[in-house]
Order: C-alpha cells, then sequence, then structure tokens
C-alpha cells in the first residue's frame, strides 16, 4: 500500500513543471517597482494608482493560493485517512500593468502550483467529521502556504438512492517566503456529491460545490530606493557602520495602507475516480471578477477615495493522485 502511493508520489512529481531556480523567481513581489510606476503630481492620485494596483494583485494572488478541493462532499469515514499529491494552474489578469510592476519578472496567462495534503476521518466532535492539513508552492517563486481545513458532512451514506451528501467545510492558510507581503487567506464551502459504481470495479463520485473566499493581505516595510546604499548613497561617501542612514533612502521606505478584507465567490466541480484504494481527482473552479471596495484617505486634504477590486475572472485546474485508506 505504501509502496504505490509513493509511486504516485514520484510521478506526479516527475510531471510536475519546472521549479524555480536560483535567480528564476519571476512571481515573488516587488512592490518597490509597484510604487515607483505610478507618479502624478497629485500626490493623492498617485496614492491611489498604487494601492489600487497593489489590491489588485493581492487579489488575484490570493485565488492562486486559495483552496482546492479535490474531495467529494462524503467525509472518509471513522479513522479513515487519504493522502494525495496535486498539480493546479490558475488564470491570471497577465497583461495588466499590476503584474508587469508587481513581481520580479514577465507574468504569463497562468501561474502553477504543486501540493500535497493529508485528511483523516473523525468521530469528535460529531460523526461525519474531517480534518487535513498540507501545502502548496507557487512554481517559480519563493512563496508556499501550509493549510489546515476542517469539515463537517451534513447527509452522506445513501448511495442506492439518489440523495446527495452534503458537506460545509473551512480552510485556513497562511502565505510564506515573501519579504514584503504577509498574506493569510480563509475561506467556507457548501458542497455536493452522490457515488456511482462502474462495472462492480470503479467508483465514480461527481461533486459540485461554491466557496466564499477571504483574502487579507498586509504589506511590509518596502524599499523604494532599492539601489542606493543608506550609508553610501552616492557610492563615493561611506558613512561607516553604527550611523543612521541618509534621507536619500530611509525618507523613502514605505508601508502600503492595511487593505480590507478582499472577498472572491468562487463555484466548483470536479469528479473522484477510485480503483481499489487509489484515487485520480479532476477539478476545475471559477473564480468570479473581484467586486470587493476599500477606501482611502488623503490625511493632508481630507479627501477619500474609493478603491474596487477590479480582478478578473480567474479559472483554476487541478489534478490530484491519492490514496484513501
Amino acid at each position: 500500500m505504501k509502496t504505490t502511493f509513493v509511486s504516485v508520489l514520484l510521478l506526479c512529481l516527475m510531471a510536475a513543471p519546472r521549479v524555480a531556480r536560483a535567480g528564476d523567481y519571476r512571481y515573488d513581489f516587488d512592490l518597490a517597482k509597484l510604487y515607483n510606476a505610478y507618479e502624478n503630481t497629485d500626490a493623492f492620485a498617485a496614492l491611489t494608482d498604487r494601492t489600487t494596483a497593489y489590491r489588485n494583485l493581492i487579489s488575484e494572488m490570493g485565488v492562486a493560493f486559495g483552496p482546492s478541493f479535490l474531495a467529494p462532499a462524503e467525509t472518509l469515514g471513522y479513522m479513515g485517512m487519504a493522502l494525495g499529491v496535486n498539480y493546479g494552474i490558475t488564470t491570471i489578469n497577465g497583461t495588466a500593468d499590476y503584474w508587469k510592476n508587481g513581481i520580479d519578472g514577465t507574468a504569463a496567462g497562468f501561474v502553477q502550483t504543486i501540493g500535497m495534503e493529508v485528511r483523516r476521518g473523525m468521530w469528535f466532535p460529531l460523526p461525519g467529521f474531517e480534518i487535513g492539513g498540507g501545502i502548496k508552492y507557487l512554481t517559480e517563486s519563493h512563496m508556499y502556504a501550509p493549510h489546515v481545513m476542517a469539515k463537517f458532512s451534513i447527509n452522506e451514506g445513501y448511495f442506492d438512492i439518489p440523495i446527495p451528501a452534503i458537506a460545509v467545510r473551512g480552510f485556513g492558510s497562511r502565505v510564506m517566503g515573501s519579504r514584503e507581503v504577509d498574506l493569510s487567506i480563509a475561506s467556507v464551502d457548501v458542497s455536493l456529491s452522490h457515488s456511482f459504481g462502474i462495472a462492480s470495479t470503479i467508483n465514480l463520485t461527481p461533486y459540485v460545490g461554491y466557496n466564499y473566499l477571504m483574502i487579507i493581505g498586509d504589506s511590509k516595510v518596502i524599499d523604494t530606493t532599492p539601489g542606493i546604499d543608506s550609508l553610501n548613497p552616492d557610492g563615493n561617501t561611506n558613512f561607516g557602520p553604527g550611523l543612521s542612514c541618509t534621507d536619500a533612502d530611509c525618507n523613502n521606505n514605505v508601508v502600503f495602507d492595511d487593505q480590507d478584507m478582499i472577498a472572491r465567490h468562487r463555484v466548483f466541480f470536479g469528479t473522484r475516480i477510485m480503483y481499489h484504494k487509489m484515487t485520480i481527482t479532476l477539478e476545475g473552479i471559477f473564480t468570479l471578477k473581484g467586486s470587493s471596495k476599500d477606501q482611502l484617505l488623503d490625511p493632508v486634504s481630507g479627501r477619500t477615495q474609493d478603491l474596487k477590486d477590479k480582478s478578473v475572472l480567474q479559472q483554476s485546474y487541478s489534478i490530484q493522485f491519492g490514496w484513501d485508506f
């Protein structure tokens, strides 16, 4: 049993895309470039453009790190366990200015992820309860996101009559590996599924559901003059260690304004194919256009400006190879 799962894991990793190498991390955030890309004689207009671009970038990146469901509504049962490795792609608006200016390299029209997850059926606190955890890595970046989840099946176990299993699930994730953004993700979803037998050999379980995704991105301190040495700003005068950095550098450190939570609405569908204990799961997710808003305040003039999430419709497609036992 373990040998079979290891073989599936190796096959999935061999099929996965090339991961980032040193000097080849194009999807890492570059918020100094984003900040410097928007200049305007009206300082508040420039701030509005920068903050809107930042919100859009965080929204689409958050979807890439959002949950892949890759399981039907029915739970694993008391003490059941499942392991899986997965590969996914998520579309982005790679030609938008916030992608052109907000990352280290040139964005394609999609990003790729590889991940793994383990789930365990529980009897506590209620029958039909399931917990799990895993990790997702964004290829060609330093970023990865550990996650935890919990699922409760409201209704399951009707295999001979057309009554679907119904489940609710909660998910939480924290993106690590970025020096410029603290990105946290949470979601809740409801799903339906029903199992069918094929030739008394294969179990086919299609599922469908709705997910409410919550994205919180907090900017760290950004050096908008990365090419200036704080102790040697002109390249000729070395102030020596222990002295305060110069105005040409330290006065240009910024933090993007805290954003209200970004909400995205998602519809997902998929099917799990099981033979003996080996599973292959195929899934698609449609994340609707961003519509959440925030408000920016000019501390000098008192003016305000609405910041609307203008992120596009995003599509995600995943495949998982797993073992249920």
